[in-house]
């Protein structure tokens, strides 16, 4: 795969995980989403009349709703491929080549950094951060309090596409990076 096509595969990542945060986060969820039903048979109406409901969640579930929903998905596509790189290596653990290990790094790579953005800022809207405090204290309490996932991400970051091209690990083992990814599911 040229370096083309990976810039390309991250650039894509970056625009469907973004855009979809990015729709869920500020058009749909928190009041623009309009709901439209009609009830009928047995359940009372009045002349047939359609009723609109609108969302409006405060800032913190709409938030965490969107977050979630992004994480399914790169679940969904990591998990996935990663059964079909363990059926593709099934014979062969150690040796065996597998095509798809860098196009699916490189497809999920922005998601690290678009979920460290929306981890900051469902951290931001809860209880747990005071919203008068500033950018740096947020993100300073935030780094402090969520170590564990600042520091999964930031390790996933600066290791994967050089994992995933074989440089870290002299091209062996597709088998087990098809284990990691599946470990998203």
């Amino acid at each position: 795969m040229d370096t083309i096509e990976q810039v390309c595969l991250i650039i894509i990542g970056a625009i469907t995980y973004s855009s979809l945060y990015g729709i869920l986060r500020w058009k749909i969820l928190p009041g623009k989403l309009n709901i439209s039903s009609t009830y009928t048979n047995g359940v009372s109406h009045c002349n047939n009349t359609i009723h609109t409901h609108s969302t409006n969640l405060p800032g913190y579930t709409a938030a965490i709703i969107s977050e979630k929903t992004v994480s399914v998905l790169v679940g969904a596509i990591s998990g996935i491929s990663g059964l079909y790189i363990l059926w593709e290596t099934r014979y062969n653990v150690l040796r065996a080549k597998s095509t798809l290990i860098l196009p699916t790094a490189c497809l999920i790579y922005w998601y690290f950094f678009q979920d460290l953005y929306s981890m900051f800022e469902t951290f931001r809207l809860s209880r747990e951060c005071n919203i008068t405090t500033s950018t740096t204290q947020a993100l300073l309490l935030f780094s402090k309090q969520k170590f564990i996932m600042t520091f999964h991400h930031v390790v996933l970051l600066s290791l994967t596409i050089p994992f995933a091209q074989g440089r870290l690990r002299n091209g062996f083992g597709d088998f087990y990076v098809g284990c990691l990814f599946t470990m998203e599911l």
